[in-house]
């Protein structure tokens, strides 16, 4: 009985010192996450900048020379394909794309016109949104114009990650912009995928 009472003794001893010893390792800090997929997957992802200074990030102002129009615009039948030398790095963005037989699909970005955020006023701007992305050994822009909807279609695997998003406003002229209200502006950038 003595014997069986000391190696009880003995065992709970043993564990209230392994439930004691502090922790060097947080699960949290070395942790690695493991992802896999079977047949076809997609990834759309954006993250914006906070402004931290420069001619980088949001908020920025209306009036500023890094948000100027400074494009010679090409259209393709209604769709913009290039030509711009956008200013301001407000974000980035991850787009990967792996569809079974390559099947086609659809990227819609549906840009709303910039309003003053407490309503005081109609004023709406326009803008244009350039999203960088791979395409083959190449990174081209996806144009986007605010105020409509700029859809583009493939039917090929796209992998692009972290690629900018820059932004530029639409052609006013110099008193147009200086006429606007005073205020904080906003818009809502709508991003939709689909397989066709």
């Amino acid at each position: 009985m003595k014997r069986f009472l000391l190696v009880i003794t003995f065992l709970i001893l043993s564990i209230s010192i392994c439930f004691a010893t502090e922790y060097l390792h947080n699960n949290n800090a070395g942790s690695i996450p493991v992802y896999g997929f079977m047949g076809e997957y997609w990834i759309l992802s954006v993250s914006t900048i906070n402004h931290g200074g420069g001619p980088v990030g949001m908020d920025f102002d209306l009036l500023g020379d890094d948000v100027t129009y400074n494009a010679n615009i090409e259209n393709n039948n209604g769709t913009i394909i290039g030509g711009f030398d956008l200013g301001r790095l407000i974000g980035y963005w991850t787009f990967i794309v792996d569809l079974r037989n390559n099947s086609t699909w659809t990227l819609c970005i549906e840009p709303s016109s910039l309003m003053v955020t407490d309503g005081s006023s109609q004023t709406q701007i326009d803008y244009y949104l350039a999203l960088g992305f791979d395409d083959g050994d190449e990174v081209v822009d996806l144009i986007a114009k605010s105020g409509r909807q700029n859809t583009f279609s493939r039917n090929e695997r796209i992998s692009s990650q972290n690629k900018q998003i820059r932004f530029m406003l639409d052609y006013y002229d110099q008193d147009t912009r200086y006429s606007w209200p005073d205020g904080n502006y906003s818009a809502t950038v709508t991003i939709t995928l689909e397989r066709n």
